[in-house]
């Protein structure tokens, strides 16, 4: 399976984790990652990513971010617009 994860994916575990949902969700983006870390999926990259990633203003999350790009295995698909 490939999996594509957007930016706020990647910076979920740095928002505070005070609120359940937060804590859920940064959980289950934890799992899926490690998942993509052991090989069981295939994770998806794009220029957009590229993009989003060096607008973030915490250059220490953007170091730790973009090492992904060198596990993504494959780039975007490219989605056709009807």
């Amino acid at each position: 399976m490939i999996l594509y994860l957007d930016t706020c994916c990647f910076n979920r575990s740095y928002d505070l984790q005070t609120q359940i949902k937060v804590r859920l969700e940064t959980e289950a983006k934890i799992y899926i990652q490690r998942k993509i870390f052991d090989r069981k999926y295939d994770l998806a990259w794009s220029y957009v990513l590229d993009y989003e990633i060096l607008q973030n203003a915490f250059i220490e999350r953007q170091k730790r971010i973009v090492q992904w790009k060198d596990i993504a295995k494959k780039p975007a698909v490219k989605m056709k617009i009807f």
